[in-house]
């Protein structure tokens, strides 16, 4: 199956952000947005790319009282879940 990246609403999940465009959340896909580069094809990351441990990530993070406000950030270790959300980032998903 082709995957697709798709961004999620703020705070949305990926099984909710993959629902709109009709298709699922694949959690092994999730390795493959995994990356710097995928995050900066869809978001500004005007603070560059951190590393940070997290259900929701890759993410952007979108709250200006955040310390990694504007940051892309990427896990070493990848533990996405499809339903994971959080309140100050937007994720970006891998929908199939």
């Amino acid at each position: 199956a082709l995957v697709a990246k798709v961004k999620g609403n703020n705070g949305e999940s990926c099984s909710g952000a993959c629902r709109r465009v009709q298709k699922r959340c694949d959690p092994r896909e999730i390795q493959f947005v995994n990356t710097c580069e995928a995050l900066l094809d869809s978001f500004a990351c005007e603070a560059g790319c951190g590393h940070q441990m997290g259900m929701e990530i890759p993410s952007y993070v979108i709250t200006p009282s955040e310390r990694t406000y504007q940051q892309c950030l990427v896990a070493d270790e990848v533990v996405s879940t499809c339903e994971a959300a959080h309140p100050v980032t937007r994720r970006l998903c891998a929908c199939v």
